[in-house]
């Protein structure tokens, strides 16, 4: 299958929203010491924040001293990619994902990030996998992996009905002939926008 030519692909992206789920992290490094006199590092307080084009577009809340977090939590619900600089993400259409132990006296420290492309979400696959955390500016010594589940919603132009794909039907997408046949489409498959 050939890719899709860049103005092809913005204007997908112009008509798609983002889910994503932040499901639950594993092994993830330790940033917080046991006390004021303690030089090693026991435990971590992790949130992930969600960044688009360089843009942060949603966070989850932080678990307290846990390095096996389980968030369970629907970050990003339809997100409209109209609010990203679409000729920077264009360039790079990822999600970068970066853990932060979180500290209410100072700033967040860095625990490490993932990446994931989102290009094959254009096709309706859904993203439900494991993420290897990686190292960044600030923490060298990252580890561990987070667990994420993404989908993707599109808007068909021609007569404003909105197809939703996603994880959470677990049912196989009707999308392309959807788009393809509209009239085809069940009712609990169509909304009028």
């Amino acid at each position: 299958m050939a890719e899709p030519s860049p103005e092809g692909t913005e204007q997908q992206w112009l008509h798609s929203n983002l889910s994503v789920e932040i499901v639950s992290g594993e092994d993830l490094v330790a940033k917080d010491t046991k006390g004021m006199f303690s030089s090693k590092a026991v435990s971590s307080d992790p949130l992930v924040k969600l960044f688009l084009a360089g843009k942060e577009v949603g966070k989850t809340q932080p678990v307290m001293k846990n390095l096996n977090p389980e968030w369970n939590e629907q970050v990003l619900d339809n997100y409209s990619f109209q609010n990203v600089n679409i000729n920077k993400f264009v360039t790079d259409p990822n999600l970068t994902l970066k853990i932060y132990d979180f500290d209410k006296a100072s700033l967040n420290d860095p625990m490490g990030e993932c990446v994931i492309p989102l290009r094959p979400l254009l096709s309706h696959v859904p993203w439900d996998d494991w993420v290897t955390v990686q190292p960044c500016d600030g923490c060298a010594e990252a580890t561990g992996r987070l667990h994420v589940r993404a989908s993707m919603s599109i808007t068909a132009t021609g007569d404003n009905t909105i197809y939703l794909t996603g994880f959470r039907s677990r049912q196989p997408t009707l999308a392309h002939c959807l788009i393809a046949h509209p009239c085809t489409a069940p009712p609990h498959h169509r909304t009028t926008a």
